[in-house]
């Protein structure tokens, strides 16, 4: 398999000479030729236009993401960062052409475009070495042309979109190749080749064959094979079913097999036999082929050009990143406590002598994705280049540990804890420490609490060289035993929680830095407010996908990127209900919907809250962990994991949530869906959320008892009160009734808009208000 892939590289460096060549021809015109006249019918080549400039944009943003990754080492990766982004900002300039513009404003688009990619290309054909900033041509007023001479143009035009589909293939596939050497392209077109012929299948089915072939030729009598070179000289050392005692005569003969692992009185087929039935198995196959596998996998991914992920067999890793790194956003109490531990290994004898030492065993507590995993890293990496600025060799390593591993550990927590400090310095992240069975209260983890807690004390040592610095991580602290939380263990617990406005706002800036987006192109306000709640995970998961989504369709990424990625993974919102939904249904969940998202905006100013999207599509339920077998509960959660329709999405001034609004006005919002369904339709529909109207009645019951439970009034008090929530029911009835039917227009025309559109966010449902009292 090797040597056929070693042998093709010769084969390959040649068609990739010849590639090269062929995609550098040069493609220019004669703009002397330049005539035309004026032609109202050009929006679709101005959208092709467009098309290309946005697929040039979205690949100078590849090269971003290929500079992020340290795929291609060059020395001025901030300068060509710096460029990239100003040739995106220039790619966005170049599609503010009108489309109401002649042919000629056209043949400057493409002109235009064509020089940038052409530019585009010498530059990344230099490495990004060759950094000149683009110049925009088009700014010059257009020459006034002949109207008898608009065939010329046309040919131009045509021409020039050719010549720009040519060289963005070239940038594209150059593009592709950036950053990787010829053995990587050789190594990827051979891979190419073994996966269209599947060359490996058959080099690795090669024993399997030899074995039945070894079987068939054993029972051949050898009068027939003997005058065959090569069967008759294997026929002579593999031997024959009939067993011969050796005399004299044939003693000089050469030993078959047979003869070797055959007697007298032993049957025969006995030494091929069971070796070829061994090799028709499946399971033995695997058992042999397998380690080979695991073993070369790697080593062909990185001739290949691939980035190498830590496997389970790469216990041990040194992270690249330090607790200066922009990725560690609104993290600054948590890096100045890990700060405090790079002091401390750097020079221990110090704060020991000053009996000022500290804690080595480190709890990071908070929700999932807020950056307990990353800080880690960073722990690590900021420790190595502090000890290389120092001149110390010693380096430490990464080592992450979860659950799973330790119940499948011979040893288990004893083996992996000898195992960390065998390998010392380095620093043990035990990730999910909630899943270990630690927990003395419930019984059965007594045994473990013991090893860990003695193992984990034995790790303190004050030789560099030996430290071991125990992190563990934990969404779930309360089901810890105290035991852990003891000085010695884990006693100093660094808290997190899910990002604030400002670090998400903070986020999105440096991510948009990062990947070479103009921050002006974005609403990032409406990007944090519809992000309320998120950790750095989903922010991630959401930059992301909004960058596939973008590369897929091989434009740049936009706003709507964003904003459907937020519909899909915060909020949760289906696909379009055509089939889903019957008109009749469509219209109910209209007019509620309507009916509550009118209120939101008549009581905009005295609501904490803000109306972001308001949508009659399928929400998908949250998905919530039930951890005991509560009959109750998983009937409870049985209920919820249903798909509902219509939903209405809202921020908070201050996600805290420590001030909610006025109990009257949100009865009034809870309300106003049933009373539009009247309005609109002349009847509700009381089979469509009918838990509002009861959730209304509850709001003003608790307001009534101001905070305080029904046990601490009399029978007769409680009669009072429910008959005065009675009373404020009927009136917040009565007046929301009159609001709506006082904007009756507004009302049915947003309907109407939910009904067609499904979707409607907060920008255009004021759009749509503001229109309709005009």
């Amino acid at each position: 398999m090797w040597s056929f892939k070693v042998v093709s590289i010769s084969i390959i460096l040649a068609y990739g000479l010849w590639s090269r060549a062929e995609l550098q021809a040069p493609f220019d015109f004669d703009y002397a030729l330049l005539q035309g006249t004026s032609s109202p019918e050009l929006h679709d080549d101005f959208r092709d236009a467009y098309k290309t400039i946005d697929e040039v944009s979205s690949l100078l943003q590849h090269i971003v993401q290929i500079l992020n990754k340290n795929v291609l080492p060059i020395s001025n990766k901030p300068q060509a960062k710096a460029w990239l982004f100003e040739h995106v900002t220039i790619a966005y300039s170049l599609r503010k052409i009108d489309e109401k513009t002649s042919e000629q404003t056209l043949f400057k688009l493409l002109s235009t475009t064509k020089s940038f990619i052409s530019h585009v290309i010498r530059t990344v054909n230099s490495d990004l070495q060759n950094l000149e900033i683009f110049e925009v041509p088009y700014i010059q007023e257009p020459p006034i042309l002949a109207p008898e001479n608009h065939d010329s143009l046309t040919v131009l035009i045509h021409k020039l979109v050719g010549t720009n589909k040519i060289l963005l293939n070239q940038l594209e596939n150059r593009i592709r190749t950036l950053g990787l050497s010829w053995i990587n392209l050789a190594a990827r077109k051979l891979d190419s080749l073994d996966t269209k012929y599947g060359i490996t299948k058959i080099v690795e089915q090669l024993p399997r064959f030899a074995g039945l072939g070894g079987l068939a030729l054993y029972f051949i009598p050898e009068t027939s094979v003997e005058n065959i070179p090569l069967a008759g000289t294997l026929k002579k050392h593999i031997g024959s079913p009939g067993y011969r005692e050796r005399t004299e005569s044939t003693n000089n003969e050469p030993l078959t097999v047979a003869d070797y692992h055959r007697g007298p009185d032993i049957k025969a087929l006995q030494v091929l036999v069971p070796l070829a039935l061994s090799m028709l198995s499946q399971d033995f196959y695997n058992y042999g082929i397998t380690p080979i596998r695991r073993f070369f996998r790697p080593l062909w991914n990185s001739l290949k050009g691939f980035e190498i992920l830590y496997s389970s067999q790469q216990k041990y890793k040194y992270p690249g990143i330090t607790l200066e790194d922009p990725r560690l956003i609104g993290l600054n109490s948590q890096i100045e406590e890990m700060r405090k531990v790079v002091q401390y290994i750097l020079d221990p004898e110090t704060f020991d002598r000053a009996n000022c030492s500290i804690e080595k065993g480190i709890l990071l507590e908070g929700p999932s994705r807020t950056g307990k995993t990353l800080l880690a890293n960073a722990l690590c990496g900021t420790i190595n280049e502090q000890l290389q600025r120092r001149g110390i060799y010693k380096q430490f390593a990464f080592r992450k540990i979860k659950a799973a591993e330790i119940y499948h550990t011979y040893n288990g927590i004893r083996g992996l804890i000898q195992e960390a400090k065998e390998n010392a310095p380095c620093v043990l992240f035990i990730d999910e420490l909630h899943t270990l069975n630690l927990q003395t209260k419930e019984g059965g983890g007594g045994d473990m609490l013991t090893q860990f807690l003695t193992m984990a004390e034995e790790l303190h040592s004050n030789d560099i060289g030996d430290a071991v610095i125990l992190l563990g991580a934990t969404n779930r602290a309360h089901l810890l035993d105290d035991a852990l939380l003891k000085p010695e263990r884990f006693g100093n617990i660094i808290h997190f929680e899910n990002p604030t406005p400002a670090m998400r706002k903070r986020y999105f800036m440096e991510m948009f830095n990062y990947n070479a987006l103009n921050p002006l192109l974005f609403d990032t306000e409406l990007l944090v407010r519809q992000t309320e709640g998120c950790s750095y995970g989903d922010l991630d998961l959401i930059f992301k996908a909004a960058r596939f989504s973008a590369r897929s369709k091989s434009k740049t990424v936009s706003q709507n990127d964003f904003e459907e990625k937020i519909y899909q993974y915060i909020y949760r919102v289906n696909e379009p209900t055509q089939s889903s939904l019957s008109q009749e249904e469509k219209k109910v969940i209209a007019a509620h919907v309507a009916g509550q998202t009118l209120f939101y905006f008549l009581y905009e100013k005295e609501l904490y809250e803000k109306l972001e999207v308001a949508t009659i599509r399928g929400i998908w339920p949250k998905i919530e962990e039930i951890r005991f077998f509560d009959t109750e509960a998983v009937k409870v959660a049985r209920e919820k994991n249903k798909i509902y329709f219509g939903a209405i999405f809202t921020s908070h001034q201050s996600e805290r949530r420590l001030i909610s609004t006025n109990p009257e006005i949100a009865c009034k919002i809870k309300l106003a869906g049933m009373l539009a369904q009247e309005i609109i339709l002349g009847k509700a529909c009381y089979t469509y959320r009918p838990q509002e109207k009861r959730e209304a009645f509850v709001l003003l019951e608790q307001e009534a008892y101001k905070g305080l439970s029904k046990e601490h009034f009399t029978l007769q008090e409680q009669a009072v009160i429910m008959v005065e929530v009675r009373r404020k029911l009927h009136a917040c009835e009565e007046e929301t009734r009159i609001s709506l039917r006082k904007h009756t227009s507004l009302l049915k025309r947003l309907a109407l808009e939910l009904e067609t559109k499904e979707l409607l966010a907060a920008q255009d449902i004021k759009r749509l208000l503001e229109d309709t009292e005009v």
